[in-house]
């Protein structure tokens, strides 16, 4: 119990410094902890729908896995938005993922499944489910700042809202494909996908509010000197890098 609770401590330390860090680039540790919990997940949606699955080779399950539950929602963001595509030029987005999943299906007596995804308690799980609640929280926040450095002016109002909405909810698409066209779940795995999708719709709409209201339109509207009608302060409007508490309140609300 003792030991738990130092995790604890430890981790509720940490979490903050590895969040403020998305801010300027992608940390090992969310990287990590994103690519470990995709595979995890694709291979808990194959084993569920036929316990004999096997990658068999790994090319294109693994493949599927980046796109349909790992890095899909960013991939589609950036072709839309004419951005380039960070996944595939960021030095550490699909090396580590290949890592990743080659741990989650080939470990010796697969020992990195059942730690990360069967067992649902304990430091790990923990730490874990930290670096991917930060993952999830702020890639809508990423691209809405991504957006609106590629775009300054008065084409942020429409670019980069829809930029975050857009990081929020392609993930949700992929997936469906993945259930509906490859694994063929039909209606079952149509609705399923729709259930999530609708939550993190409103979800998404509401980080990218109030990102796009703090890191960009306030700091594009000079003539009212910066002024919010909350006194958050924001020390990154060069960059749209938007107020540090804000992102860690964004993410506390994300984690519980």
């Amino acid at each position: 119990m003792d030991q738990a609770l130092e995790w604890t401590k430890l981790l509720l330390g940490w979490l903050p410094d590895a969040m403020l860090n998305t801010r300027t680039r992608y940390p090992w540790f969310v990287v990590v902890t994103h690519s470990l919990f995709a595979a995890c997940k694709f291979r808990a949606e194959r084993r569920a729908a036929d316990e004999a699955y096997s990658p068999a080779g790994g090319v294109a399950s693994m493949a599927v896995a980046f796109v349909c539950y790992g890095f899909g929602g960013t991939l589609m963001t950036d072709l839309l938005t004419g951005q380039p595509i960070g996944v595939v030029i960021h030095p550490r987005c699909f090396p580590v993922f290949v890592v990743c999943w080659y741990l989650v299906w080939y470990s010796p007596f697969d020992l990195a499944y059942r730690l990360i995804w069967e067992q649902k308690r304990g430091p790990l799980r923990l730490v874990m489910l930290g670096g991917e609640a930060i993952d999830s929280a702020m890639t809508p926040l990423g691209r809405i700042t991504k957006l609106a450095n590629a775009n300054r002016g008065g084409f942020n109002l429409v670019a980069a809202p829809m930029a975050g909405m857009l990081a929020g909810l392609c993930g949700a698409f992929w997936r469906y494909m993945d259930r509906v066209v490859l694994m063929s779940q039909g209606k079952a795995g149509a609705q399923r996908t729709m259930e999530e999708a609708e939550s993190a719709t409103w979800r998404t709409m509401g980080y990218t509010a109030l990102w796009f209201y703090y890191a960009v339109w306030t700091c594009d509207r000079e003539d009212l000197g910066h002024e919010t009608w909350l006194p958050i302060e924001n020390d990154h409007c060069g960059t749209y890098g938007g107020p540090d508490n804000l992102r860690l309140a964004l993410l506390g609300f994300h984690a519980v």
